[in-house]
């Protein structure tokens, strides 16, 4: 009860000073012009209770009566002094934004003291202090959409990595500018074994036991005398390998874990482009087959093509295009139907073009037409489908293999570059049975009309 008195009586004391202050708005008025957010009046008038307004006259002041004496405070017991906290070990594993998860399938590691998750930026590596040590690679190399580059190996004081560069938008990047979708450590590589671990602390370094224990029994097994396979598998290129070496085997150093989360997010999503590449304006091609199949040339339906051409390049001659997917990404390889009076093929294409566009805007690579198509088909030097054994044989050179497979024989040739791009493939088959030409095969993935 002396208690709520004495509460009721600071709140009248306290009421009587707030209703003497009312009749100066300065101080309020201060505060909001000093403020971070300002408001204004364009009017340029002054606002009501401004401060300008006439006042009222203010009472005589009376005589205020004397306060009671307040009754002295009771002094507040001692707290007991809290015992002191033992100090917390200091971790030596940087998680800034990333925290270390128990569950594999989340592919959360550490390396070097420093927690990541798959995928994430290539730049994040670069700012730790990485650095692509791979002979021929670059960060200005570019990587074409929906694809990836593996096994690029990157240095770090003595320590190395191998690690996945994806790229999941449409369009052609820098590597400097993909992600990291999947990273491979081998004991030897690294300076003790918790340089790099997985989730529950496995490293290179943990044996099968530990591995089975952590995660549970694996996807697939394969054993050999010397070492075992383990690995857990979640989607397509979603995966964590462990190749664990035996105690006792000369090559324990050489145990190593592989993961890959090879997954898009929001900021892979792409504009497909319809803008016609200018690359496709470049293209070139005789007016007569000739006599050389190296001219990479093929007649179809009485008009020629030159591998690769544009998709425009058949449209133009009246095919048209029956079935398709909305979009190729830049790189990326794709199937279309062309139909023209009944008859149909199915033919890859390829974007060579930097951007995710449209099919019609890019270049067919390849004919494989068979006697089952009813299209005329022709290569140079006047070879069709129909043809005899006898004249197959007048017709190739030394150049190509010849193979009997399955009651069929093949005469091939092939033509690649050093980095195994396929320049140029021609193939005729022979029906053993018929001995009459069946198929009729040109290929070339290699642009270069400039």
């Amino acid at each position: 009860m002396k208690m709520r008195r004495w509460l009721c009586l600071a709140l009248s004391i306290l009421m009587a000073l707030s209703l003497a202050a009312c009749g100066n708005n300065r101080g309020v008025n201060d505060l909001l012009s000093n403020s971070e957010t300002e408001t204004t009046d364009d009017s340029g008038e002054e606002p009501a209770g401004s401060g300008k307004a006439e006042q009222p006259e203010e009472p005589e002041e009376s005589e205020e009566p004397e306060e009671p004496e307040q009754p002295e405070e009771p002094e507040e017991p001692e707290q007991p002094e809290e015992p002191e906290q033992p100090e917390e070990p200091v971790s030596t594993v940087e998680t800034g934004t990333v925290e270390m998860s128990d569950e594999l399938s989340d592919f959360t590691f550490t390396l070097d003291g420093k927690v990541y998750q798959l995928p994430f930026a290539y730049a994040d590596l670069v700012a730790d202090g990485w650095t692509i040590s791979s002979s021929g690679t670059y960060e200005t190399d570019l990587v074409a959409g929906n694809s990836y580059q593996s096994s690029i190996r990157m240095s770090k004081s003595g320590n190395n990595i191998y690690v996945d560069v994806i790229n999941m938008s449409g369009n052609a990047k820098e590597l400097s500018t993909c992600k990291i979708g999947g990273i491979s450590v081998e004991l030897d590589d690294i300076s003790s074994a918790d340089f790099f671990t997985v989730a529950q602390g496995i490293s290179p370094a943990s044996s099968r036991d530990d591995v089975v224990a952590a995660f549970g029994s694996p996807n697939s097994t394969n054993e050999d005398d010397d070492y075992v396979l383990l690995k857990y598998e979640y989607d397509s290129y979603v995966d964590a390998t462990f190749w664990i070496y035996s105690e006792a085997s000369d090559m324990r150093e050489y145990s190593e874990i592989e993961l890959r989360n090879y997954v898009a997010d929001e900021s892979d999503a792409t504009e497909t482009v319809t803008d016609v590449p200018s690359y496709l304006s470049d293209y070139r091609v005789a007016s007569e087959l000739g006599n050389s199949f190296m001219t990479a040339m093929v007649e179809i339906e009485g008009d020629i093509y030159r591998m690769p051409c544009p998709v425009s390049a058949f449209t133009d001659n009246g095919w048209s295009i029956t079935q398709k997917s909305n979009a190729v990404p830049s790189g990326g390889d794709d199937y279309i139907t062309l139909s023209k009076d009944g008859n149909s093929m199915s033919v890859p294409i390829h974007n060579y073009a930097p951007y995710q566009t449209i099919p019609e805007n890019c270049a067919v690579t390849q004919i494989y037409i068979d006697d089952y198509d009813e299209i005329s088909c022709t290569l140079p030097g006047g070879l069709s489908i129909g043809d005899t054994r006898e004249e197959v044989e007048e017709w190739v050179t030394s150049d190509f293999e010849f193979n009997d497979y399955d009651g069929y024989d093949f005469y091939s040739f092939h033509y690649y570059d050093d980095e195994y791009n396929d320049v140029l493939t021609v193939r005729v088959d022979v029906d053993d049975e018929t001995g009459l030409v069946e198929t009729i095969v040109v290929s070339s993935e290699y642009w270069d009309y400039e």
